[in-house]
């Protein structure tokens, strides 16, 4: 799986900085970024996978086993941190960034299907607020990770 992901991260990555050519749409006005960011999630993702591999396999919680190697577990900490600011990167740019955006929504349930047309305002708010808790969750956790180095620091020092 990994493979396959980090595979499909380089199409778009490969077209975002003009190694693969691409027609513009005419209905996007993307700036290049937004495919390499997107790109970048994908391999970033492949990677966590294949580290997952390297360290022998999951265990029966799913999480990485006991004796994983540390690198292994700050390497799959760092790519996690990575997937999320290009997440948000990119919600970011949807919601806030300049330019008319296009959005639908559809509900599809037994025997019913909708669908409708979003207006620019609706969609920005749904990013927006998307954003902002992704941006918070990642803040709230550089936080923590910065508090339990400081912690370890002081008592490696004190004992």
């Amino acid at each position: 799986m990994g493979v396959m992901f980090i595979a499909c991260a380089l199409v778009p990555v490969l077209a975002g900085v003009g190694i693969l050519p691409v027609r513009q749409s005419t209905h996007s006005d993307a700036p290049v970024w937004i495919a390499v960011s997107i790109g970048l999630a994908f391999l970033f993702a492949g990677a966590v996978l294949l580290s997952d591999a390297v360290a022998g396999g999951l265990g029966p919680d799913g999480q990485l086993r006991a004796d994983a190697p540390r690198w292994i577990k700050r390497f799959q900490s760092v790519m996690g941190l990575a997937i999320a600011v290009t997440l948000a990167t990119i919600t970011s740019w949807v919601a806030f960034g300049p330019g008319e955006r296009h959005f639908s929504a559809s509900v599809s349930l037994p025997f019913i299907a909708a669908s409708k047309g979003g207006g620019d305002t609706a969609g920005r708010w749904a990013f927006g607020f998307g954003a902002v808790l992704i941006w918070t969750l990642i803040a709230v956790t550089l936080v923590g990770a910065a508090r339990k180095a400081i912690a370890k620091h002081a008592n490696d020092r004190d004992g």
